[in-house]
C-alpha cells in the first residue's frame, strides 16, 4: 500500500517515533474519506506520548510531504 502511496486507494499510516529514545509514538496517515470526497490525515499517539507535541509536529511535516507529493486535500 506505502508503494503506491495513494490514499484515495488505500489508508496510508507511517510511524511517529520519539525522538529520543526512537520507540515508536503513535502514527500519521491518510484516508479518502469518500462521503465529503476528499483526503484527510489521520493520527493516534500512544497515552504515554500524549500532550507533547508529537500530533501536531507529525502532522506538519506529513502535510509538507504530501505537498511534495502534490496530494489535494
Amino acid at each position: 500500500m506505502a508503494r503506491e502511496d495513494d490514499p484515495r486507494k488505500n489508508y496510508l499510516a507511517y510511524v511517529i517515533e520519539d525522538t529520543i529514545t526512537g520507540s515508536p509514538a503513535g502514527a500519521v496517515g491518510c484516508t479518502f474519506y469518500e462521503d465529503l470526497e476528499k483526503v484527510g490525515i489521520t493520527y493516534f499517539i500512544g497515552a504515554d506520548f500524549r500532550n507533547n507535541g508529537y500530533a501536531s509536529e507529525a502532522i506538519k511535516l506529513y502535510r509538507f510531504y504530501l505537498a511534495q507529493r502534490n496530494q489535494q486535500f
